[in-house]
C-alpha cells in the first residue's frame, strides 16, 4: 500500500510500526514517462516499482519482408493424415504402440530350440 508522508498518517504508522515493514518506494527502471505507463507498473515485495515500458509500434518496411521458412513444405495437410489413419484401420494395427503382441510358443514355432532343451540335461538311467 501506497500512503502519503504527511504528518497524519505518520502518526497513525507510529501506532502499529511493529507490525508492519516500511520501505521506501525504489524505481530501478526510472520514473514512468506518460501517464499511460502507470498502467504498466507493479510493486514487488522490496519496494521496487518496475516499470513494464511501452515498445514502440513497428512497420514493417520493404526490406523486412521474410521469405516463407523451410519448414513450411513439411507441414502434415489434412488428406495425408486421413490417409495414413485409413491404412492402419484396414492394417488392425489403430493402436498398436499401446498393444504389443506377446507371444507364448509351445512347439518350437520361433525356431528356437535352446528353449525345449531343458529335459536333455537329466540323466538317462537304463534298466
Amino acid at each position: 500500500m501506497i500512503l502519503k508522508n504527511v504528518p497524519s498518517i505518520n502518526h497513525l504508522l507510529d501506532e502499529i510500526k511493529h507490525l508492519i515493514h516500511i520501505l521506501p518506494l525504489q524505481f530501478p527502471h526510472g520514473m514512468p514517462e506518460h501517464e499511460s505507463d502507470f498502467e504498466h507498473t507493479f510493486i514487488n515485495s522490496r519496494g521496487e516499482m518496475i516499470v513494464k515500458k511501452r515498445l514502440k509500434e513497428f512497420e514493417p518496411g520493404p526490406s523486412d519482408i521474410v521469405p516463407k521458412p523451410e519448414e513450411e513444405k513439411w507441414k502434415l495437410q489434412l488428406e495425408t493424415v486421413q490417409k495414413e489413419l485409413e491404412k492402419q484401420l484396414r492394417s488392425y494395427s489403430v493402436h498398436m504402440e499401446f498393444f504389443k503382441p506377446v507371444y507364448k510358443y509351445k512347439r518350437n514355432e520361433d525356431q528356437k530350440e535352446y528353449r525345449y532343451n531343458f529335459n536333455k540335461d537329466i540323466p538317462k538311467y537304463e534298466w
